[in-house]
């Protein structure tokens, strides 16, 4: 008899583990003001985000035994940021939380049969940033420090493939690609005895994560 499986109708809720590997590693503050007016800075600091790792959690519908629907969320992935460049000597400068949220339709090969069945996928992304810490300290001065990154949408890609154990218990393995570009943006103020300046900067981070995905669902 055969067991029928991810057919029309099916809802499957997962949960996982998610490792994020950033793909471009260093990003210069190239964009100066110096209480509102832009200045030059002849040797700009840079960072480099680190990689991270998270709780993935996910339901899937399927429209067709071929054909399904996924959102996905991902809690807080913590990441360090290191100083690199002319900040190269600080070491760790700060940290940030990423959370995505992700709508995907994806492709499901095979029949509903098949204990092995790959797949491939496409959808959107919402991704936003909290618990962002930032260095107490530059140049050995002492600075109030803040550092904020923009949220943004990105285009989510994906393949892997599902495994049935039985009837109704799955494990899935993923590696999704996003090209995630967002502004990062610190504000500092440094004081001594006779001045007081307040220096904002910008960074472009093109992040473009690859998400490595391992899960196990269960069928309702």
């Amino acid at each position: 008899m055969l067991v029928h499986a991810q057919v029309a109708g099916d809802f499957i809720l997962s949960a996982g583990w998610n490792y994020s590997m950033p793909q471009h590693n260093s990003h210069v503050f190239g964009k100066h003001t110096l209480s509102g007016s832009p200045i030059e800075v002849p040797q700009p600091g840079s960072i480099k985000v680190g990689k991270g790792s998270a709780l993935n959690l996910s339901g899937t519908y399927f429209i067709t035994d071929n054909l399904a629907s996924e959102f996905m969320l991902s809690t807080g992935t913590h990441l360090n940021l290191d100083g690199s460049g002319y900040w190269g000597s600080l070491g760790k400068v700060g940290s940030i939380e990423q959370w995505n949220s992700a709508l995907v339709l994806k492709y499901y090969f095979g029949n509903s049969e098949a204990k092995f069945r790959p797949f491939l996928g496409a959808g959107i992304s919402r991704v936003w940033f909290t618990n962002v810490h930032f260095a107490d300290e530059f140049d050995g001065l002492p600075t109030i420090s803040t550092l904020s990154v923009k949220d943004q949408w990105a285009a989510v890609f994906d393949g892997g493939f599902s495994y049935r154990f039985n009837k109704n218990c799955f494990a899935s393995l993923s590696i999704l690609y996003m090209p995630l570009h967002t502004t990062a943006t610190t504000r500092s103020r440094t004081t001594d005895e006779t001045w007081i300046r307040e220096l904002t900067s910008e960074a472009k981070l093109k992040l473009n994560p690859v998400i490595t995905s391992l899960s196990i669902g269960y069928r309702f």
